[in-house]
């Protein structure tokens, strides 16, 4: 059986499909360490990012994993070229 992998923000907005990017910002990708994983990537996050990200794949029953993304605010001293000098912090919703 095929099984489809999505991600989505807070309201339900489909960001990728698979390892398709859906959302028309460049900055969001998924990423494939192993065959195991489907990492969501946010370049240059932004405060405007922070929210609820929904990763669902379609086996039945469907499988869910929700993560929250904290984006704390400027850094000051730290640069990095994935989060451009922002400090984010994430947490497993249960």
């Amino acid at each position: 059986m095929f099984c489809q992998v999505v991600w989505t923000d807070h309201t339900g907005f489909v960001l990728t499909q698979d390892q398709k990017r859906i959302y028309e910002d460049q900055r969001f990708s998924v990423e494939r360490p192993n065959k195991k994983y489907w990492d969501l990537h946010i370049r240059d996050v932004r405060p405007t990012d922070a929210g609820k990200y929904v990763c669902q794949i379609n086996t039945n029953p469907v499988k869910t994993k929700e993560v929250m993304l904290y984006v704390q605010g400027a850094c000051s001293g730290y640069h990095s070229r994935n989060y451009s000098g922002i400090v984010v912090t994430w947490q497993n919703v249960f």
